[in-house]
C-alpha cells in the first residue's frame, strides 16, 4: 500500500546496486516506486511528513549520484507545497518527472551523433553508464566499423555487464583490465565516459577515469563525456559530498594481515582533459 515503510524498503534496495549507473538507478528508483504508489491510499499528516523527510534524507544518502538527488529534490519540492494526501498525489508527481526526462539519453546520444563521425573507429570505454549505452543503440542503425575496448571496472565489475550489452548488439569488444588499456592507446581513436556529477572544475566519474584522461591528453586522443543537464552542478568539486569508503571485502575479502584494502569508487577529474562535453541541450559545452 506503499507505506513510508515500503518506500524506505525501496530506497534501501536501490542503495544496495552496486553495479548499475546513475541513470539506470534511477530508472529503477521511478520504476519501483510507480508500481508502489499505483495503489489508491491516503496518507496522515504524520505520514506526509515522513514520506517528504525519506525523500530528502535519500538526496543527501545517494549524493554521488546527481540524478537521484535532483529526482528526490524535486519530489520533495512538489510535495512540501502542500501536505500530500494520498499515493494518486505522489504517483503523479513521479509520472510527471519521469516523462519529462524520458528520451533524456537519447537527445544526449543525438547531439553526439551529430557533430562527431567515430564511423571505423576504435573507442574505449569505462565502468557502465546507460548514457554511453544508449549511444551505442543509436549507433548499431546508423554506423559501421565501430571497435570497442571496455574496461571491465574493479571491484564489482560492472564493464563486463557494459561489455555484454554491446556485444549483443554486434559490436566487437575487447574486454580489458582498468589499466590494461594503455598498452592498446595506440589503436585507440576515441575515449567516451559518462559522469556522475559534473562541477565548474571537474567531473565525479568511476575510479580509473583520471588515468584515462590523463593518457588520453598525453597521446592526443579526444575524451568526450556523455551526460544530461541534471549531472551540471554550478560550484567546484572542493564542496562536493565527501565519498563515503565503500566495503573492503569487495575488494579483498579475506587480506592478509597488515593489508587494508582501500575501496572508493569515484574520482574527480579536472574539467580541462575533457576534449567537450555532449548533453541534450547543446551538441557540445566547453570544458
Amino acid at each position: 500500500m506503499c507505506s513510508p515503510r515500503d518506500i524506505k524498503s525501496i530506497f534501501e534496495e536501490i542503495k544496495r546496486d552496486n553495479l548499475s549507473g546513475s541513470g539506470t538507478l534511477l530508472q529503477k528508483l521511478t520504476e519501483k516506486l510507480g508500481i508502489c504508489t499505483s495503489s489508491n491510499r491516503s496518507y496522515s499528516p504524520d505520514e506526509a511528513k515522513n514520506i517528504l523527510n525519506l525523500f530528502n534524507a535519500f538526496s543527501e544518502e545517494m549524493a554521488d549520484f546527481a540524478v537521484i538527488s535532483h529526482f528526490c529534490d524535486h519530489i520533495s519540492a512538489q510535495i512540501g507545497k502542500e501536505s500530500l494526501k494520498s499515493t494518486q498525489e505522489l504517483h503523479q508527481v513521479i509520472k510527471r518527472y519521469s516523462d519529462n526526462w524520458a528520451d533524456v539519453n537519447k537527445r544526449v546520444a543525438n547531439n553526439f551523433i551529430s557533430t562527431v563521425n567515430i564511423k571505423n573507429k576504435t573507442v574505449l570505454l569505462h565502468s557502465q553508464s546507460s548514457t554511453v549505452i544508449t549511444l551505442f543503440e543509436r549507433l548499431k542503425e546508423k554506423t559501421s566499423g565501430i571497435n570497442i575496448i571496455q574496461t571491465e571496472s574493479r571491484p564489482m565489475y560492472e564493464g563486463r555487464q557494459q561489455a555484454e550489452k554491446l556485444a549483443g548488439m554486434g559490436f566487437p569488444v575487447k574486454l580489458v583490465t582498468d589499466t590494461g588499456f594503455s598498452p592498446l592507446i595506440t589503436n585507440i581513436d576515441i575515449a567516451i565516459l559518462g559522469a556522475d556529477r559534473i562541477y565548474n572544475d571537474a567531473f565525479i566519474n568511476k575510479a580509473g577515469s583520471y588515468a584515462i584522461a590523463l593518457l588520453c591528453r598525453e597521446h592526443n586522443i579526444p575524451l568526450y563525456i556523455l551526460a544530461d543537464s541534471r549531472k551540471f552542478i554550478d560550484r567546484p568539486s572542493s564542496g562536493s559530498h565527501p565519498e563515503k569508503e565503500k566495503p573492503r571485502e569487495e575488494v579483498w575479502s579475506a587480506p592478509p594481515p597488515g593489508v587494508t584494502p582501500v575501496n572508493l569508487y569515484f574520482e574527480a577529474v579536472p574539467r580541462y582533459l575533457v576534449t567537450k562535453f555532449s548533453t541534450e541541450k547543446h551538441k557540445f559545452q566547453l570544458q
